[in-house]
């Protein structure tokens, strides 16, 4: 698909006469899966994943149950426990018995977790810069505007 593809956004007469919000939400759609083919591209200049970047992030400031990681993540138990064992076999994080439940595990970020994580989102923060030089200033300007509005759209998900 060409990328200009994803930056035009259909009339209501193309989408056969649907409300506005229709269209819309059918081009936040596809733009939206732009952006997640743009952050696996970006894996492969990173030295974490997106999932592991993410997962570290949640846990930056203070350990975490796995069962509050994986519905912050969207995933299941499982798969955040996969990602908890890879990430803790390459130092990145450790496990402990919960204080206030000693049924449940939390997930605290070690040092050099923390290090590759802040190295990770330099690498994506310059990756990211570097695109956006391809648009032109009035594109970044409706890009820039578009943070706040699409930060309200998910934060009751977040």
């Amino acid at each position: 698909m060409e990328n200009s593809a994803l930056l035009e956004r259909p009339t209501v007469n193309e989408t056969s006469g649907h409300r506005p919000e229709l269209a819309l939400a059918a081009d936040l759609r596809k733009a939206l899966r732009g952006t997640l083919l743009l952050q696996r591209h970006l894996d492969g200049q990173s030295p974490l994943t997106s999932a592991h970047a993410s997962l570290l992030d949640l846990i930056r400031d203070d350990p975490q149950r796995v069962s509050w990681l994986a519905r912050e993540l969207g995933i299941r138990v499982p798969s955040v426990t996969e990602q908890v064992i890879r990430l803790e076999r390459n130092g990145m994080v450790q496990r402990a018995p919960d204080p206030t439940d000693s049924r449940a595990v939390l997930v605290a970020i070690t040092p050099r977790g923390r290090k590759v994580l802040e190295e990770d989102l330099g690498v994506r923060v310059q990756a990211l810069s570097s695109r956006l030089g391809l648009l032109s200033e009035a594109e970044r300007d409706a890009l820039a505007a578009a943070i706040g509005p699409l930060t309200k759209l998910v934060a009751d998900l977040v």
